[in-house]
Parts: C-alpha cells; structure tokens; sequence
C-alpha cells in the first residue's frame, strides 16, 4: 500500500507499508503521480493532502475499497472544483451526491483517495499539464466510469475549505475535454443567464482542447468475494391482463437450478364484478410457493408495494409480467453477486433484434424495476414513490432512493433477458389526470418533473429546462420561435404547478 502525501503543489511524503520512500524526481504533483504508479504497478495508491493526514479514518477508506475496478475520494463535496457548475452540462443520479453516505459519482477531490496504480497507468501524463491533482482524479474516474470504474465519494463531516481553488478556466477545459464541444456553449450560456457571468475568455481559451478518448480496461480483480451457497430469493411479479405470458414466466423460473423461496404475484383488474383468471396458479403443481393477490386498484407502483411487504429471503427479484429467462438465469445472478459483492443489480432486459455488446459491470444510471435484484436490507426504507402512479420515473426514483441510502445500483450486461413487450395487458389503460384538459398541456410531464425536482440539483434542473426548451421545439407544430417562447413559458409553468401538486400530495 502506497501512502502519497501531498500540499497541493508537490508531494511531501512516500511511504510504502509504513517504509519511507525516496520522493520522485518530477517537477509537477501530478507527474510525480505518474511516477510513483510506475514505480508500484501493481499497489494501490492512497493520497492523503497534509491538512488532514493526522485527522482522517484511513482504515475506513481502505474498507471500503473492494477491489482494484474501485476508485474513492473523501472531502466536502461542495468543494469539488466543477460543483455546482457542471450540473448545467451533465444529467443523471451522479451530480446530487449526498453528503451522508457513500454515493457513486466521478467527482473526485484532492483532500484524500484511494485507487489502483495499473488504473493511473492506462493514462497519458502529457495530457496533464498544467492542471491540479483534482482535476486529474476527476478525469481518470470521469473516463473509467462509463468504462467499468467503480466510482465513489465518502462524506467528510469535518469543515474545511476548498484546496483546489475554484475557476472557470478549469471548468470550461474540463467540459471540452470530457464532453461534446457544443456543451461549452452551452455552458457559457448558462452562466451568463443564471450566474450573471461572463466567461468569455475561459469559454475561448478552453476551445484549443480535444475531447479525450482513451479506451480504458479494468484491472485484475478477485474472482470472487464470498460464495453463495444457497441463494435464497422471493420473486415479486405485478401483472394485469396477460394470464397466458405470466404463466410462461412462472414456468420459467419452475426451470431453475435454484429456484425461488416464494414468488409474490399482484394482479390486478379495474373492473370491480371483475375475478381473479390466474386459475392455474390453483390448480397446477409449482415447486414453490405463489402468494397471489387479487386488487381492483390498479398502478404498478402500488402493486409493487403490495408485493414487497409479502418478500421474506435475503434477496428480491423485480420482475415483470411478460419477460423470458434460461434456465441458468438465476445462477448467473448468484455468480455476479459473488463477484461484485453490491446489494443492487440491474440485468439487460432486452427486446427482439436487441443486442448488449457490454460486458464489463457498470455502475448505472437507472433502475429496472422489473429487470432487477435487490437486497432485503435495501428495501426496508424504500417504496415505490406513489406520486409517480400511472406517470413516469417510478424506477429511475427509486434507484435515486437506493443511492440516497448509500447502496449503489450495478449493471450486469451479461445477465440476459428478453421482454416481449406483450401486445396486450399491461398498464396501457389510460388514466385521465386533472390537467388532460387544460388548453395548454404541461411541458415536461408533471410526474416527471416532480422526479426531478426531488432528485437532481439546481443546476440539472436549469440545465434540463433549456435542453429540452431546444428538443421540444423540432417536435411541434410552432415555428415561430417568438411564439414558442411564450409558449414553451406556459407549458413549463403548467408543469411545475401541477408538480407542486403532486409533491403536496406525498406529503399528505
């Protein structure tokens, strides 16, 4: 284990194990970086900045670092140099970090840190000069995320002051280096609209940048945590209207090796003289238990809630009404678990003619509400947002719950199963909402406003209103952008007092 101490501007200390190190030769903190992850190919690196050496849990830091694909920070994250900024320029769950929990993101900070050296060496030092050290980390975990890093930011309670200072020269270079060209625009924009800011010269300066593109591989890693001998899971199934496709996947999971402790089915008819067509569910012999319950409200948030009050194994599997597995489903699951040790998983839910060319876990923007795995420790406070009943984003809030409780979501691209989106049942019946009516329909969706609103910063919010003021407009009728303007005003207003709305009824 490699201690790299530092000010800021060079490094201090190197120790190895607790052995005094020589210093590397370098002129620059982060080519001396580079040196010592050359020097120790095959150690991780802990950096620590001197203000806090003697006042951090480093045995805290290293629990937490499973394997060499991880990739830690530890610091007040309203620090970090591109916070709140970036939030203009960058949408999804790893912008909001909570400052409570350990929550994925891939803003970095210089304060303290931990990753492998072979995950520094996979990067070029030419392409960082004259940057600082944050801005380094930052880049290596912006590039690897995507790319199978596992990235995360551990809260640190004591007060502090930004090491890195902050300044748009760094912010506008990093957007260029990191995103489509067009976002520096963008950004510009932004900060002259909503931060009085006119940043011209970093806007220009930051132009003579590339955008990187480096092909980034995962280093070695264990192959396994722990083994799971007997994995014990419940299945938990909404369904309306599709007796034949759920069926089919009742048979499916008869077919496993390791089969299901308990598989919870929620059916549902709108029609009150309605009765339950399950009547196999009876009348057929099934190697495992089927709790089946039979409600005339319909809604798959409600139907999933009612489900996961009946789960009682170590694990829960989120599924839908028409999907197909293989027979080794389940065992794919026990074996991904046992190499990634997360309590949350997502699968590849595919339809036909899709492919997923993935292979690598991945730390993941969404949540598959009927494609998924979780733990039963996870689900103890969370439940599916019932604002968001018959509208949009119940998933995507719920793995925003799931991170907010310090339990990151993993993609497994290689777990495979087809949804075929069945051409009947389903939640397709319309629901007619209070605003269907009014003449000005609101723009976004309420629902998924409301989502957002609870879930991504200030800045995502700002930074969605004006992405999708540009989307929205090639997708109508008016052409006149004067009158699309005033149009787009309204439809936004729409939406927010209609969100409003919806969050006072989660609170009632």
């Amino acid at each position: 284990m490699i201690y790299f101490y530092h000010d800021g501007l060079s490094v201090t200390r190197l120790t190895n194990n607790g052995d005094v190190q020589l210093l590397p030769k370098s002129d620059t903190l982060i080519a001396q970086l580079f040196e010592v992850a050359t020097r120790y190919p095959d150690e991780n690196i802990i950096w620590v900045h001197e203000s806090i050496a003697g006042n951090f849990d480093v045995e805290n830091l290293r629990s937490k670092f499973k394997d060499n694909n991880y990739m830690l920070s530890l610091g007040d994250i309203k620090n970090q140099f591109l916070v709140p900024e970036i939030g203009y320029v960058t949408d999804g769950p790893f912008i909001a970090v909570s400052e409570k929990v350990i929550y994925p993101t891939w803003l970095m900070q210089d304060t303290a840190g931990m990753v492998a050296a072979a995950v520094i060496n996979q990067f070029d030092v030419a392409n960082y000069k004259n940057v600082s050290l944050e801005y380094f980390l930052t880049s290596v975990a912006r590039i690897g995320q995507p790319q199978g890093l596992f990235c995360y930011h551990i809260p640190w309670e004591q007060p502090s002051t930004p090491l890195t200072p902050k300044n748009t020269r760094a912010l506008f270079k990093f957007v260029v280096q990191h995103y489509k060209r067009s976002w520096s625009l963008l950004l510009f924009f932004f900060l002259f609209r909503y931060e009085n800011l006119f940043a011209f010269y970093s806007f220009s300066k930051a132009q003579s940048n590339s955008k990187f593109k480096i092909e980034f591989k995962i280093p070695k890693l264990k192959t396994s945590f722990f083994e799971i001998k007997n994995f014990d899971y419940d299945v938990v199934i909404p369904t309306m209207g599709r007796r034949d496709y759920l069926k089919d996947v009742l048979i499916d999971l008869s077919k496993q090796d390791n089969l299901p402790s308990k598989v919870v089915v929620v059916e549902q008819n709108s029609d009150q003289n309605s009765r339950s067509e399950l009547n196999y569910i009876d009348n057929s012999d099934w190697p495992f238990i089927i709790d089946h319950c039979f409600t005339h409200q319909t809604g798959a948030c409600n139907a999933r809630n009612i489900a996961l009050e009946k789960v009682n194994a170590t694990w829960v599997l989120l599924f839908d009404d028409d999907v197909r597995i293989d027979k080794d489903f389940i065992s794919s699951i026990a074996k991904s678990i046992n190499e990634t040790d997360v309590k949350a998983m997502t699968f590849a839910c595919l339809q036909e003619g899709e492919r997923e060319s993935r292979k690598a876990y991945l730390q993941w923007e969404n949540f598959g509400s009927g494609c998924s795995v979780v733990h039963k420790e996870t689900i103890r406070n969370c439940k599916f947002d019932m604002v968001l009943e018959h509208g949009y984003g119940e998933d995507s809030d719920f793995g925003m719950q799931l991170r907010n409780l310090g339990y990151d979501v993993i993609y497994a691209p290689q777990i495979h199963m087809d949804h075929l989106k069945a051409p009947i049942g389903g939640f397709r019946s319309t629901f007619e909402f209070k605003w269907q009516n009014d003449a000005i329909q609101p723009k976004p969706s309420p629902h998924i406003l409301y989502h957002r609103r609870k879930n991504f910063t200030r800045e995502q919010l700002k930074g969605y209103k004006i992405t999708l003021f540009f989307k929205f407009y090639f997708d109508q009728s008016i052409k006149n952008p004067f009158t699309y303007f005033n149009y787009f005003k309204k439809a936004w207003k729409k939406s927010l007092y209609w969100s409003n709305l919806l969050a006072q009824d989660a609170t009632n």
